[in-house]
């Protein structure tokens, strides 16, 4: 098995800094729809069997060009973006940085049920990841194309590759950016991260 595995295209909310989280359904910007049709120029010649995309919006308009083809799309909460709780939608505030700094750490030193008031632990990410991870498995197919969300693919590449949740933020990633994976022998395996090439066509 081969896997595609992108972040969505840039939001407004992207581009001034606010939290979004699984809790704000936003559309791509203009810029995250030249997005995803810069990957499906560069990737539309991969012949996918499956498309997986969280429940929110701004993963279904990245990888709309392909689904326009007619190939098999799937939505899972296990993809969805992490809960961040009271912070979501709000524009960004130094006691929100500092609280945000606060929680990375936390969780770097594996303290993985700290979470934002009325928000959702790195943990409780993780076990509704293994859902997705066994259900992607079953599928079998050749090559699926993922579309999921920023601290949501960090978590995921941990659980994927067989590392703890403190390594997450070891995995860097920006707007429509891909990772490649190979799935052989019940192992996942890394050929590529945080591609962005497909990004500078004209």
């Amino acid at each position: 098995m081969e896997i595609y595995l992108i972040r969505h295209g840039q939001t407004d909310f992207n581009k001034v800094g606010i939290v979004q989280g699984q809790g704000v359904n936003s559309k791509l910007n203009a810029l995250g729809r030249r997005q995803a049709n810069q990957f499906f120029q560069a990737y539309q010649h991969i012949p996918f069997n499956l498309i997986f995309t969280s429940e929110l919006q701004r993963t279904l308009q990245s990888v709309e060009p392909f689904l326009k083809t007619g190939l098999p799309h799937k939505i899972h909460a296990g993809l969805n973006e992490i809960n961040w709780g009271k912070f979501e939608g709000k524009k960004p505030s130094e006691s929100q940085r500092n609280a945000f700094k606060a929680l990375v750490a936390n969780w770097k030193n594996g303290q993985y049920s700290a979470k934002i008031a009325d928000g959702e632990s790195a943990i409780e990410m993780w076990n509704r990841q293994k859902k997705f991870i066994a259900d992607l498995i079953k599928e079998e197919k050749q090559k699926i194309l993922i579309c999921s969300h920023g601290r949501a693919i960090r978590a995921l590449l941990c659980q994927m590759l067989g590392l703890p949740l403190s390594k997450m933020d070891t995995f860097n990633h920006s707007n429509l950016c891909l990772y490649r994976l190979g799935y052989n022998s019940g192992k996942f395996s890394l050929l590529h991260a945080n591609l962005t090439d497909h990004l500078r066509m004209d």
